[in-house]
C-alpha cells in the first residue's frame, strides 16, 4: 500500500448506525458517522409506570437530562435550527412531526422520546387538533 492509500470499511453499529472506519498506511484511524435513521424510544408502562409529565421528567433525569415542559397549540411550526447541546424531545400529549435534513422524519406520539444530537439541523411542527405537551430535555 502506498503512503496516501486508505482502506475503508463500513460496519453496522446497533440497529442502523453506520460508522466508516478509514485506516491510512501509517496506521492512523478515523471514524465518521454516516447517515442513520432517527430512532424513537417508546414509553414502557410496565417499566416506567403510567405516562405523565412527572414520570417522564423522572425518566429523563435518570438518564442525565434536565427538562422543561412546553405546550404547543395546533398549527405550531419551528423552522430549521440546531442546538448547542444534546437533547431529547419527549411527548406527553398530542402528535409532533420532527424532520432532520440528514436523517429523515418521524412522527412522535405520547410517550415517544427522540434523541437529538448537538448540531443536528432539524425542524418540527404539531400535527392535528390537539395541543402538544412537550418535554424539552437537555444534557450538558
Amino acid at each position: 500500500m502506498h503512503a496516501h492509500s486508505t482502506v475503508t470499511s463500513v460496519v453496522q453499529h446497533g440497529s442502523s448506525k453506520l460508522t466508516r472506519i478509514s485506516t491510512t498506511s501509517k496506521g492512523r484511524r478515523s471514524a465518521v458517522s454516516a447517515r442513520m435513521a432517527l430512532q424513537v424510544q417508546r414509553w414502557n408502562a410496565e417499566k416506567d409506570g403510567q405516562l405523565s409529565t412527572k414520570t417522564m421528567l423522572k425518566r429523563l433525569k435518570d438518564e442525565g437530562y434536565s427538562g422543561s415542559i412546553y405546550q404547543f397549540p395546533p398549527g405550531t411550526h419551528f423552522g430549521y435550527h440546531t442546538h448547542s447541546c444534546d437533547k431529547k424531545d419527549s411527548i406527553i400529549t398530542g402528535r409532533f412531526r420532527f424532520v432532520s435534513k440528514d436523517q429523515g422524519e418521524v412522527t412522535l406520539e405520547p410517550g415517544d422520546m427522540l434523541y437529538v444530537p448537538k448540531g443536528m439541523e432539524h425542524k418540527a411542527e404539531t400535527i392535528g387538533s390537539e395541543t402538544v405537551t412537550f418535554v424539552d430535555a437537555s444534557k450538558y
